[in-house]
Parts: structure tokens; sequence; C-alpha cells
């Protein structure tokens, strides 16, 4: 049986090498199957400094619309600006109506020479603006394998929202 998702708890920690932080615009995108966006979440808490360099940040956001977990295909994590940013883990929770974690997606150990940039000059050629975590590969154990490049210049889901 799957459950509605009622809230989404994310955990991003930002890896402690020089330069790793941004105050770059970075948000999650949820897709389904289908590949229709779902969800667009602003990773941003307001009164903070988010992605500082060797810290981990946690948002919590409600659904904008009614779906169930197994509806959640992949997630997109994304940076708008021209700061890089390296993160070094994300976790993903959904919890479900009854206030239980329902699904866990974790990424524990993100390879430190895939940094989000929309230069595409930055580490050495190696960032992108856009990484796709794929649900399949991550859900519910920890995963050391490298984030999947979902870079594509001409997708218009790149494109400044």
């Amino acid at each position: 049986m799957t459950t509605r998702v009622a809230e989404y708890q994310i955990a991003i920690a930002t890896s402690t090498v020089p330069s790793a932080n941004t105050d770059d615009t970075v948000r999650l995108k949820v897709y389904n199957s289908g590949g229709e966006r779902i969800e667009n979440f602003n990773l941003d808490n307001p009164n903070r400094d988010d992605r500082e360099r060797g810290r981990t940040d946690t948002f919590t956001f409600l659904p904008t619309r009614r779906y169930r977990t197994n509806d959640i295909e992949y997630f997109y994590l994304q940076i708008y600006g021209n700061d890089a940013w390296l993160p070094s883990a994300i976790t993903i929770k959904t919890v479900n109506m009854q206030g239980n974690v329902d699904v866990q997606w974790s990424r524990l150990q993100w390879d430190p020479q895939h940094w989000l940039s929309t230069d595409r000059s930055d580490a050495n050629g190696n960032a992108v603006p856009v990484y796709k975590l794929n649900k399949s590969l991550s859900r519910d154990r920890d995963d050391d394998s490298p984030p999947t490049s979902a870079f594509d210049p001409n997708h218009s889901e790149y494109e400044y929202d």
C-alpha cells in the first residue's frame, strides 16, 4: 500500500572544501514517472545563511497538490546564478498523513568533483547546473556512486523560472 505525501523533510550538507558554499538559489524539483514536474521547492530558510561550507541545512515543505509516494520517480537538484556550490550529502524523506516517515532517499557521499554551477568551466569542466537523483538508485540505502548528471542545455526545464 502506498500513502499520500503530507510533507517533505530535506537535509543537504555542504562540502568542507574551500569555496564550496554559495549564496545562489537552489531548488529541488520532484517529477513523476510521466516526466511531469509535481513540485518545485526553493531551498531557502528565511533569516538563515543557507549552504555555508561544512554545514547541514534542513528544509520542510508541504506538497502543493495530492499524490502518493509511489508517484515520485526522480528529483532534480538545480542551481540558479553565477556561483558554484558543492554539496556533500542529501537526504529526502516523505512523511505520510499519519506523521511517519514513509520513504527516505539518500546520497550520503557526493563526488567531490561534481559541483553544481551554471558555469560549465567551473570545477575543471565537471560542473553542471542540474543533478538528477533517481529514486530507484538511491531509495532506502546509502549510495556512494556519484550523482547522475542530467545536464542538457537544450532542455527547457533548465531555464530560469
